[in-house]
């Protein structure tokens, strides 16, 4: 789809006005909302920047990469926190797992700056290495996420309660690992001018049939495509209307467990086996790969040998984390590129077909 119909489709946003940045349910915990304020300021800014890139609008770069700098600042200093304040409110109260979920853009956003830059500048190229970068971020956020939901499952089954804060996890870990297949798509694709972003608040309103959790943009056809991530869906009635509440125009899936073959083997009993989901392999996979030296913070930093030393533990705290929750299995990210890249690239060519607007209208009477 071509920007401007792509951008046409994401103008009717007002979160204020609309509660966007809650569930149909409209749960709203009001000291969270005050401890969200800032956040969702920034992702309405970059939402605004996504649709100024969309059509044609004038910006400043050198600016808008000051403001830039100035958000991953912020990151550093306030997502950590904020994190922590969306996962305590989740476990004392369920009901508070969107906001812990909202979180999934700050997630991604500050550690994807090469793609950031490439919006906003059209003859910037990112290099393979800022890209494998990105890549190796992405991929240790979901190393702590991972470790996390080990923790919680081992409690809850020594419990027998669950309060669904696993599911949170595991959308986080499936919408990073997808993060992580589609740059390498881009990176396999350096003819196209292919940029992947998480999406902002303005493209991932829960209430929308347009709701994207990645944009998929190719700067040099001026197409755009929202990707939806779902951890697993199977063929069946649920799954079925799941597709249905989406408007296919605007969005292409990826199935965490058939698409990025996140799945191991779990054995039932009675010698019988099952294969069941596995969010975070290919995050897990990426870091097998990548050797000590390439890790985030392992060169480039200004740091003392105390910090050196902290950084150092980081990263092979994060390799043992790695290797221990894939249990040694690689190629996940061959195979995820393989099952994604050609799909989503022939969905971003396609023209809509306005199919979904006329589905259960009654048709004129004569």
């Amino acid at each position: 789809m071509n920007y401007l119909e792509f951008g046409n489709g994401y103008r009717d946003f007002s979160p204020r006005v609309n509660n966007n940045y809650v569930a149909p349910s409209i749960h709203v915990n009001p000291e969270l909302d005050d401890l969200f304020e800032e956040s969702r300021n920034w992702s309405d800014h970059f939402g605004k920047l996504v649709m100024r890139h969309l059509f044609s609008a004038p910006f400043d770069a050198p600016v808008e990469i000051a403001i830039l700098n100035e958000y991953i600042d912020w990151t550093l200093d306030e997502v950590p926190s904020l994190y922590r304040a969306a996962r305590d409110a989740t476990l004392a109260d369920p009901d508070n797992i969107d906001y812990l979920s909202e979180l999934n853009f700050h997630l991604v956003a500050p550690r994807v700056e090469n793609q950031w830059h490439m919006l906003l500048d059209q003859a910037y190229t990112a290099p393979d290495q800022r890209t494998d970068e990105s890549q190796s971020w992405i991929a240790t956020i979901a190393a702590d996420i991972a470790r996390a939901r080990k923790s919680q499952m081992a409690l809850e089954e020594k419990s027998g309660i669950r309060n669904g804060i696993v599911g949170a996890y595991n959308g986080q870990l499936t919408e990073l690992d997808a993060h992580i297949a589609a740059l390498e798509v881009s990176r396999q694709n350096p003819n196209r001018g292919l940029i992947f972003l998480p999406a902002p608040k303005r493209f991932e309103s829960f209430r929308s049939v347009k709701n994207a959790d990645l944009l998929m943009l190719d700067r040099l056809a001026q197409q755009a495509r929202g990707i939806q991530v779902k951890t697993r869906l199977s063929d069946n009635d649920l799954s079925k209307a799941v597709f249905e509440r989406y408007n296919p125009d605007f969005i292409t899936f990826i199935d965490g467990f058939t698409d990025l073959g996140n799945c191991i083997d779990q054995e039932i009993g009675g010698g019988r086996h099952r294969s069941v989901s596995w969010p975070g392999l290919v995050s897990m996979d990426h870091l097998m790969r990548t050797p000590i030296h390439k890790m985030p913070g392992a060169a480039g930093q200004n740091v003392n040998k105390a910090q050196s030393r902290g950084l150092r533990m980081t990263q092979l705290r994060t390799k043992q984390i790695a290797a221990e929750l894939s249990r040694g299995r690689k190629n996940f990210i061959p195979i995820a590129v393989q099952n994604i890249s050609g799909r989503l690239l022939q969905d971003l060519q396609k023209e809509p077909t306005y199919e979904f607007y006329k589905r259960d209208r009654p048709t004129s009477q004569h």
